[in-house]
C-alpha cells in the first residue's frame, strides 16, 4: 500500500479509502486523503524523504447522518442510501 501512496503521490493523485465492515456487506468508514505538496519547519540539515505526503482531509461512518460531504475540489454529497451494496 506505501508504494501505490507513493506512486500516487509523485503523480498528484489525491484519494479515497473505503473500509467495509467485517460483521456485515456495509460500509464502515469512508476517508478523503489531501495531497501536501509543502512540508513544516524541520531542524536544520533535515531533508523530507518525499517531497509529498497525503493528509486525511475527511472520515465518515453511517453514524454521520448528513452522509458524505465534502466540498473541495468539487462539491460531493452522497447519502449513506447511496452506498448500500
Amino acid at each position: 500500500m506505501e508504494i501505490k501512496k507513493r506512486r500516487y503521490a509523485t503523480a498528484g493523485i489525491k484519494y479515497w479509502k473505503v473500509t467495509l465492515a467485517r460483521e456485515n456487506s456495509a460500509i464502515a468508514t469512508v476517508r478523503a486523503y489531501a495531497l501536501e505538496t509543502g512540508h513544516g519547519k524541520l531542524p536544520v540539515g533535515v531533508r523530507p524523504l518525499r517531497s509529498t505526503n497525503y493528509l486525511l482531509a475527511g472520515e465518515w461512518t453511517p453514524a454521520d447522518d448528513d452522509g458524505i460531504r465534502f466540498e473541495f475540489p468539487l462539491p460531493i454529497i452522497i447519502p449513506w442510501s447511496g452506498l448500500d451494496f
